[in-house]
């Protein structure tokens, strides 16, 4: 036989025990790419979780006596060396563990037997069992991957990494603000159509991942300006919901340990229930709601909502249109807006502003009464105050004042170099309000 035959026969051979002579394929791990609740790896321990069937292949394959080593990004091997961390090929073991590493994001196994090329291979412990270990750590976030990659040190190949999880938050707080108007015809004790609750919308949108969170509870507070006239609270639909409790010193209404399966409703609202016999005052409440690391579903603590703005009382207010105003002082073409106010339901002064459209058609909001309109004052405002809040010489305006409306009296001068004419204001509906 001649040396080109020898050399051949040589080569083949190698290749046959998947020993890699030049240009090795790489291999590949599978990515299954599980999606893992943040909400179940604790901040500090982290979490060790069951990982199964992942398989890979190699291009080569490997001789007897070779070293395998398998890295995770992300993760740590949870009791290498000690646990029979194994390659599997048609269902035993080819494999010893050697060495766990360095902390144990590494471990080497040494082949106890050669696999052909192309052939695809399991992890697992021992090959009894269908998966193995892995702790993942505290200080994971939302969108951090796990991943495993691997090399073999007689053949060179390396095996490209594959995605063992992906770390997602499960659970989110979906909100909106609820504005709610105190009653004048109610004597301020409750809001309009006598209505003895605030209402906001508030869940929790519960997204379905491969390992999920389920049914942990939330921990849930509102602050506010003030709780006076407030009796308690409820978050939920009208079948499940927790109820909110107004601590001693009245500064906060909570719920320690409000479960998933009651909140999760898109219909569910977040209620603020008063008493209906006590004066009630304009102001805003704040709320805050978090995951509660418990360990019955929840390992660890997630802020959804950070103080956001939930609910606000208001004043049931008037709005004046004005739907012309005028102002050039050299040709002697004057507006002026006179507003007047009585007192009642023991209210003596109600906040005022306005608003006025400027030339792109946005609007602009314009101080005018100094910000408050005080009960019996004669409150002026000049056109000039409005144009020059609009940025031209013409414009439309609203005034919005913190007060029924058969408190308060409203009228327009336009005066056209002398003369004058006296318009009075009107309301949304159309009325006259003078």
């Amino acid at each position: 036989m001649s040396k080109k035959k020898y050399l051949k026969v040589g080569v083949l051979g190698l290749a046959a025990l998947g020993v890699c002579v030049a240009g090795a394929m790489a291999g590949q791990f599978a990515s299954p790419n599980q999606k893992l609740a943040l909400e179940l790896v604790n901040a500090t321990s982290g979490k060790v979780q069951e990982v199964s069937h992942l398989s890979f292949q190699l291009s080569n394959g490997f001789p007897k006596d070779a070293k395998v080593t398998l890295t995770l990004s992300g993760a740590k091997f949870t009791n290498a060396p000690a646990d029979n961390l194994a390659i599997c090929y048609n269902g035993n073991a080819v494999t010893n563990i050697t060495d766990g590493g360095v902390d144990n994001a590494t471990v080497v196994l040494t082949t106890t037997s050669s696999v052909p090329a192309g052939q695809w291979l399991v992890l697992s412990n021992n090959c009894t069992t269908d998966g193995f270990q892995i702790t993942i750590p505290g200080s994971v976030s939302d969108g951090d991957t796990i991943t495993i990659s691997g090399s073999v040190d007689q053949t060179g190949e390396q095996i490209s990494a594959g995605t063992i999880f992906t770390i997602k938050q499960q659970t989110s707080a979906v909100y909106e603000k609820g504005t709610s108007k105190i009653s004048y015809a109610d004597d301020l004790k409750a809001f309009e159509g006598g209505a003895t609750s605030s209402n906001a919308t508030l869940y929790v949108k519960n997204a379905t991942l491969d390992v999920n969170a389920n049914n942990g509870n939330f921990t849930i507070k509102i602050t506010g300006d003030s709780f006076a006239g407030v009796d308690d609270g409820i978050w939920g639909n009208s079948t499940h919901n927790c109820t909110l409790s107004l601590n001693n010193d009245k500064t906060m209404l909570s719920n320690d340990a409000c479960p998933m399966s009651n909140v999760t409703d898109t219909n569910a609202k977040l209620t603020i229930n008063v008493y209906g016999n006590e004066t009630l005052s304009a102001r805003k409440f704040y709320t805050t709601l978090k995951t509660k690391a418990d360990n019955q579903a929840f390992a660890r603590e997630i802020t959804l909502l950070d103080n956001a703005l939930t609910h606000e009382w208001v004043l049931a207010g008037t709005t004046f249109y004005i739907p012309f105003v005028r102002h050039n002082a050299d040709q002697g073409i004057y507006t002026t807006i006179k507003i007047q106010a009585k007192k009642t339901a023991g209210i003596s002064s109600y906040p005022v502003y306005a608003e006025v459209v400027k030339s792109d058609g946005t609007t602009q909001q314009v101080t005018v009464c100094g910000g408050t309109l005080n009960a019996g004052d004669v409150c002026t405002i000049t056109g000039d105050t409005l144009t020059t809040g609009a940025g031209k010489e013409e414009t439309m305006a609203t005034i919005s004042v913190n007060a029924p409306e058969e408190a308060l009296g409203c009228f327009v001068v336009y005066n056209y170099q002398g003369q004058s004419r006296r318009v009075p204001c009107k309301v949304k509906d159309g009325k006259i309000v003078e």
